[in-house]
């Protein structure tokens, strides 16, 4: 029997001897259970993810760079949209730094 079997077992019936594993209440919640903790996985990913990002912007020097060509200009534009475009998002949830 798994963790989330005997949550299960606890939340739907707290007598073991009336425990049925087959019952669609026991699989219901068993899923619940199951789906709450992908969901709280998935949530501390998406943190560990706009933290990352946060230290990107970060370590990105502020400083205007003089490009010697247009190749390098249209990258530098591209990189600066993308830190923009990163700001903007994280801004969005709410989570930016101003």
């Amino acid at each position: 029997m798994t963790h989330t079997d005997l949550i299960a077992r606890l939340r739907v019936n707290s007598n073991p001897d009336n425990y049925d594993p087959r019952s669609l209440l026991c699989k219901y919640e068993i899923e619940r259970i199951e789906a709450a903790g992908a969901l709280t996985a998935a949530q501390e990913r998406i943190e560990a993810l706009e933290e990352a990002l946060r230290e990107t912007i970060r370590a990105i020097p502020k400083q205007n760079y003089h490009c010697e060509n247009d190749e390098q200009d249209t990258t530098l534009t591209s990189r600066r949209n993308a830190i923009a475009s990163a700001r903007a998002a994280l801004d969005a949830t709410g989570k930016g730094e101003g």
